[in-house]
């Protein structure tokens, strides 16, 4: 019994080995070989296929492995490899219509399993092979969303907002944008939080300096006054839309 155990997780690990091989080697595939491979990792063709990447947050990389593999589990009967790269996991599965609602609902059993941590899954759709390594980037990205929304498991077909399209972007990517944007409206001090709360509110209000003003229970002239010093600050006209969305955008990633 012991024997064949052994023998079993053997061969569990050789395909690993083989899936993550694959996955180190998605970025400029051969059409060809790719075929080959997908074949042999048990994945029937043509597709489609859905892509997952998962992490669990301060945690080393098999235990996102293993989170991966018991929620694959939860959807599949059929013995599934699971690829690592750095920290995190990824598995390819067929696609059915059904999936993205039972991963959902298997995560928080898994997830339960190590409470002091973080589970992230991303989880996207690739046609067919051509389009495996987009699906290995959108599934990447959706995974990184999943970890800044907390919301477990986060489809990259789902995003449909700036605030969760930046959620999945790294964040020294956010904290560069940021400090490139906001500049000195970021400095913690009784001033500059002063503005940053004005901005937000003119945001918020789409531009309007009296509702801004009410809002804030401030005179209108003191609007005027603090979003001169805003654009001063930042070298940004907010009378331009384009203007707006990069500050609004800047201000998301600051978390405001």
């Amino acid at each position: 019994m012991r024997r064949y155990r052994d023998r079993t997780l053997a061969e569990r690990d050789e395909r690993d080995r083989a899936a993550t091989e694959f996955v180190l080697r998605m970025s400029a595939p051969q059409t060809g070989s790719v075929a080959t491979e997908v074949d042999s990792l048990g994945v029937a063709e043509p597709g489609p296929y859905r892509m997952l990447c998962a992490t669990v947050a301060h945690r080393d990389p098999a235990a996102a492995a293993g989170a991966l593999r018991e929620l694959v589990a939860q959807l599949s009967d059929a013995p599934t490899p699971i690829a690592t790269d750095g920290d995190q996991a990824f598995a390819l599965i067929p696609d059915r219509p059904d999936l993205l609602d039972r991963l959902r609902a298997a995560h928080p059993t898994v997830a339960a399993c190590d409470p002091n941590a973080t589970l992230a899954v991303g989880i996207s759709t690739a046609s067919g092979l051509a389009d495996l390594p987009d699906a290995r980037i959108r599934a990447t990205h959706a995974r990184r969303a999943a970890h800044t929304l907390r919301s477990g498991v986060t489809a990259a077909e789902d995003l449909a907002t700036l605030h969760e399209l930046l959620a999945g972007v790294p964040e020294p990517i956010r904290d560069a944008y940021r400090t490139r944007v906001l500049g000195p409206l970021l400095e913690q001090d009784d001033s500059h939080a002063a503005l940053r709360a004005t901005l937000i509110a003119f945001l918020d209000h789409n531009g309007s300096w009296t509702r801004t003003a009410e809002a804030l229970y401030l005179h209108v002239n003191t609007v005027h006054y603090r979003i001169e010093r805003i654009e001063r600050l930042t070298g940004r006209d907010l009378s331009r839309l384009d203007d707006r969305i990069d500050l609004r955008a800047a201000l998301m990633a600051a978390g405001a």
